[in-house]
């Protein structure tokens, strides 16, 4: 009997230990995992960050080009009104060339009706 109670007491301490290993092999996993949470964690807020800077810089590229578009349309406008405003005196200019050229050839006619008329 002393035999059959060292086996029992052999088995109840060989489960004993395999129970203890278990737990402090649930409790590595456990650490490891709060771990491997914390450091997942920190990558989200690194990432989340780092998409806010990238998409704060591409809201300034496009408000930096807006802007820009909008004074070149605004310079564009002025050469426009410039060239305008040239061509409108140039076509007074020649409208008037053509008006004083008009009265000086009815003179000549008129000169040279009267001459020979």
């Amino acid at each position: 009997m002393d035999s059959h109670d060292n086996s029992t007491t052999d088995e109840v301490l060989h489960a004993s230990h395999i129970k203890d290993m278990k737990a402090l092999a649930d409790k590595h996993v456990s650490e490891l995992q709060a771990v491997h949470d914390k450091s997942l964690a920190n990558e989200k807020t690194k990432s989340a960050g780092g998409l806010k800077r990238i998409q704060l810089s591409l809201r300034k590229e496009l408000s930096d080009a807006k802007d820009k578009a909008a004074e070149d349309l605004r310079s564009e406008r002025g050469a426009s009104a410039k060239l305008k405003q040239s061509l409108s005196q140039n076509i007074s200019d020649l409208e008037q060339q053509l008006q004083t050229s008009k009265t000086d050839f009815n003179k000549a006619q008129a000169a040279n009706t009267k001459r020979y008329g």
